[in-house]
């Protein structure tokens, strides 16, 4: 029980240093920064897969959901660039 205890306080740090890395590096507009976020979110979720007590599809969603953190993150940073160097121009 204390192994449990201790693994899901790991678990929740984690994820909340990542989310704030990574918000950070969207609020900043850096695309580095914020794939270190992404990256601490995705260690997490990989030590999480293996975890025996998630079902296939909660692992799957956990997944997908990954995918849209990162798609959407390339997004808002593409169009920050994209505004500007138009503003420059």
């Amino acid at each position: 029980m204390p192994a449990q205890i201790a693994a899901n306080c790991f678990s929740v740090c984690l994820l909340i240093m990542g989310a704030v890395v990574m918000g950070g590096g969207v609020r900043a507009g850096r695309l580095a920064v914020a794939y270190g976020g992404l990256a601490m979110l995705c260690l997490l979720l990989v030590a999480r897969f293996f975890d025996a007590e998630l079902s296939f599809v909660a692992r799957g969603v956990a997944f997908i959901i990954a995918g849209i953190a990162f798609l959407s993150v390339n997004v808002v940073l593409s169009r920050r660039a994209r505004a500007q160097e138009e503003a420059q121009s």
